[in-house]
């Protein structure tokens, strides 16, 4: 469990009924990394704290860089339909052959605050 007494940025909250639970997604479930080591497909290692800077986003950076991964790997295994790589691409969503969404946008978005966020907020932002 987490240190209570140090601020680290992740909220936790009980589950409330909006919240999507493992099982409910319309995605078909698929084992797409058997050894589980997705490195390759990883392309962020900032630092959270920069220049002294703490944004208390670790929420926002997490679950970004897995979406990111994700999506390199759909877009290195072609998985991906072409309207969509293009919409990448006319988007500066991929630079350098790295797939890159803007974390502060998405921190802004999910009413990040200076205690942190909850893995739900950032994960299930509507606009």
């Amino acid at each position: 469990m987490f240190n209570k007494q140090k601020n680290t940025g992740f909220l936790e909250r009980p589950v409330q009924d909006t919240d999507y639970l493992a099982g409910g997604s319309p995605l078909e479930y698929e084992v797409r990394i058997y050894d589980g080591n997705w490195k390759d497909y990883a392309n962020d290692f900032e630092l959270q704290k920069q220049n002294g800077l703490e944004p208390m986003n670790c929420v926002t950076q997490a679950i970004i860089n897995s979406i990111q991964a994700q999506i390199k790997w759909l877009l290195d295994n072609g998985k991906l339909e072409q309207e969509i790589i293009d919409f990448l691409y006319q988007n500066d969503c991929i630079v350098d052959g790295k797939i890159q969404f803007s974390k502060k946008f998405i921190a802004i978005l999910s009413d990040t605050t200076p205690l942190g966020n909850y893995l739900t907020k950032v994960a299930q932002i509507r606009s």
